[in-house]
């Protein structure tokens, strides 16, 4: 049975204030954690408001969360850490120099990648450091600068030798170089403009972690196809993530993914975050 992370009720009270205040689900509105989907007076965790707006509330408490739970499951020791400082840092450069194509609200102006979710991938590749890393669907390269932020820029926390930064756009793979240009030490990323198939099929390497957030006209299940080529190049112990696993729209798309990385004959575990209205999934070889 795969491991799956939800927020403490503290956190959940606090996104239904932050609904009622905007106006977004009734005053008389109350958290039913047995109510169905789609509710407006029982709100419940799969609500797509309630999800929305989760994305965007007490973010650094439901990563100190997280942590205690992979420590409390084996996946870290109680030592593991992340610097909070070097990511709030990081992420006020990004902010200020990073080109984004998804800008929607001047308060929410993050695309699909939502603040916990930010911090989440940095916090995942900081603990985890690693050293070969293989990165698909990169778009603009707004997720990728959170998977290998503490690898680069000037709050550079370890050395990893390679990056690879792939996506079939190849518009977007050069709007990604431009965006990581404006920071320093990018010389291990190499940016691939090219079919993640090919470019899987054409890399001699191994990896020890994985990035998947790949859909050609919304469409997910080329991520599978993807994680069965890459499987054999995947070292023991890699970590793999992939972006948009709870998100309703894609549910079928990604039933069979996930029967896969919860196969204990593939993979020794694997974790569901369901911190916003998108989700992770990591899985570990």
């Amino acid at each position: 049975m795969a491991l799956r992370y939800s927020c403490d009720d503290h956190v959940i009270e606090s996104c239904l204030q932050l609904l009622k205040r905007t106006g977004r689900i009734s005053g008389e509105a109350y958290f039913n954690h047995a109510a169905s989907d789609d509710l407006r007076r029982e709100v419940a965790y799969r609500d797509g408001d309630f999800l929305e707006y989760l994305g965007y509330t007490k973010e650094e408490e439901i990563i100190d969360s997280i942590l205690h739970m992979l420590k409390q499951n084996g996946i870290l020791t109680a030592t593991d850490q992340y610097n909070k400082t070097a990511f709030l840092e990081l992420r006020q450069e990004v902010k200020a120099k990073f080109d984004n194509q998804l800008i929607l609200q001047p308060t929410m102006s993050y695309g699909t990648i939502t603040p916990v979710m930010e911090r989440l991938f940095y916090m995942l590749s900081s603990v985890r450091k690693p050293k070969r890393i293989i990165a698909l669907g990169i778009f603009w390269g707004n997720a990728l600068i959170w998977n290998v932020g503490s690898s680069c820029g000037k709050g550079k926390l370890y050395d990893t030798e390679k990056v690879y930064g792939i996506d079939i756009d190849s518009h977007a793979v050069g709007q990604a170089r431009k965006n990581f240009d404006k920071l320093t030490g990018i010389e291990h990323i190499e940016w691939i403009a090219k079919d993640g198939l090919q470019a899987v099929e054409e890399l001699n390497d191994t990896f020890d972690y994985v990035f998947l957030d790949v859909g050609i006209r919304n469409d997910k299940r080329l991520n599978l196809i993807l994680l069965k080529k890459l499987y054999q190049k995947l070292q023991k112990g890699c970590w793999v993530l992939a972006h948009d696993t709870t998100m309703q729209f894609f549910k079928e798309h990604f039933k069979n993914y996930l029967d896969f990385v919860r196969d204990k004959r593939y993979f020794s575990e694997s974790i569901s975050f369901d911190v916003d209205q998108y989700g992770l999934e990591l899985s570990i070889k």
